[in-house]
């Protein structure tokens, strides 16, 4: 009987840790070690659909309201590329990002969101469209 209540008790305590990870990681922000400014930013960034098939992101950087200037680097693809970014000036409290990306027909883009810095993990994942 005490096995049965141990593996219910340990089955609950997963299943709420997998929901508050799920939470924690669609809010958008950002996670690093609760010591280091250090958040490695990564997703996906968009050009307008109404651009065309050819409208692609081709450069992109980052300027972060506590010291964050940096270029972003972009993978491969087409109208949709990867991207990551190695932020280093994350404070405790939040930095605040604008992220500036160029597409090859529509031009310059801009947007900006707040980048946490929680207790544990080094990486926050925000996709980025017009």
């Amino acid at each position: 009987m005490k096995n049965k209540i141990r593996a219910l008790l340990l089955a609950l305590g997963l299943i709420g840790g997998a929901v508050g990870l799920s939470a924690a990681t669609s809010s958008g922000s950002a996670s690093a070690w609760a010591w280091s400014p250090n958040v490695t930013l990564q997703g996906r960034v968009s050009c307008p659909a109404w651009g065309g098939p050819f409208d692609k992101p081709d450069a992109a950087y980052i300027n972060g309201s506590t010291g964050d200037n940096v270029n972003v680097y972009l993978g491969s693809g087409g109208v949709t590329k990867s991207y990551t970014a190695y932020l280093t000036h994350v404070p405790i409290s939040y930095e605040k990002i604008y992220f500036n990306w160029h597409c090859s027909a529509t031009g310059w883009w801009s947007t900006s969101f707040l980048v946490f810095r929680p207790n544990f993990g080094t990486g926050a994942t925000r996709n980025i469209s017009p």
